[in-house]
């Protein structure tokens, strides 16, 4: 996780958890999720305006706020994770451009879409999906996330459907 972000709230499987407590999740997790918000805007109102203009400036109907966002997200999150993997004494890791397959959902208080990102650790690489919504919820903007191990196309449709439902019932909780 970035420091930009603060974590609100962070799940991973059962098998998942098991491989971590025997010490056997060495390449690192398969799946899991996380919801967390910008530090600069943890405190902001966001109306449902400033909402609608944030997608909107953002690009986020042309499909710019996917580019945008992978694009954020590669830099700094590589640098960061690099420097905290260092003062483990652990080797760095490099991630590729992330590729874009596109928007997966759009709501008045919510918008969805996909990325696909290779990680390679010595001579070790694996392939992620990341799904992720921004969502409006009680004037905050918080951003979900979802992980998992890319295998084929239909991952990405899988856990693309997941995140739709699961946005929609963060956004039926608020109300």
């Amino acid at each position: 996780m970035p420091s930009v972000n603060r974590l609100v709230s962070a799940w991973a499987p059962p098998q998942e958890l098991a491989k971590l407590r025997e010490g056997k999740a060495s390449g690192g997790l398969d799946a899991y999720a996380m919801v967390e918000v910008l530090r600069q805007l943890e405190y902001d109102d966001c109306t449902p305006e400033a909402f609608q203009q944030l997608l909107k400036s953002a690009g986020a109907s042309t499909g710019e706020l996917v580019g945008k966002a992978m694009e954020d997200m590669g830099k700094g999150a590589t640098e960061e994770m690099n420097a905290r993997l260092k003062s483990l004494g652990q080797r760095s890791i490099e991630m590729n451009h992330p590729e874009n397959p596109g928007a997966l959902f759009q709501r008045t208080d919510a918008y969805g879409f996909a990325a696909l990102t290779t990680y390679k650790q010595g001579d070790r690489s694996v392939t992620m999906a990341t799904v992720t919504a921004v969502i409006r919820v009680r004037q905050r903007v918080l951003f979900a996330y979802i992980f998992r191990k890319y295998e084929s196309p239909d991952t990405v449709i899988s856990i693309g459907k997941d995140l739709e439902v699961w946005a929609d019932g963060i956004l039926m909780r608020k109300k």
